[in-house]
């Protein structure tokens, strides 16, 4: 029986490879799309047990000194020697009050839940979302401001 990574395993390489695209050799980008909000995009560390990088996209707005995610994403993004792939972990979006997590983890930062109607939600959005940042431009050379 195939698991839920099985399934979405051509989605999750598609993830990689825009990451990588967005990203690519900084630690942190700032991208300007054809009028849209900036797009940031930040590596932020390795994941507890140390097997993925982690990796925000944001939009970000401002009211007077404070920032807001609209929204952002974290995914862990796996570059083996065999297959790049990523995978959504979080969604934040501070003007819905909207803070989720895929994983629980336990004080060790060891994962011991997960939620699969989450995580299923947050491939259809990513799917989604990282359509519209190729087509707003964000990929675009031109698009890179750091």
């Amino acid at each position: 029986m195939a698991t839920h990574s099985d399934q979405q395993a051509p989605l999750y390489t598609r993830f990689a490879s825009v990451l990588i695209r967005l990203l690519g050799p900084s630690r942190s980008v700032r991208l300007l799309g054809d009028g849209h909000l900036p797009l940031y995009v930040e590596h932020q560390g390795l994941s507890p047990d140390r097997l993925y990088h982690l990796i925000s996209v944001a939009h970000i707005e401002t009211s007077g000194c404070q920032a807001f995610y609209d929204p952002e994403m974290v995914f862990e993004l796996s570059l083996s020697p065999r297959i790049a792939y990523a995978r959504p972990l979080s969604y934040r979006n501070d003007c819905l009050g909207l803070n989720q997590q895929v994983h629980s983890y336990d004080s060790a930062g060891i994962k011991v839940s997960t939620n699969r109607a989450l995580s299923l939600e947050l491939d259809d959005f990513a799917r989604t979302w990282f359509l519209n940042i190729e087509y707003q431009g964000y990929l675009d050379e031109s698009a890179h401001v750091n």
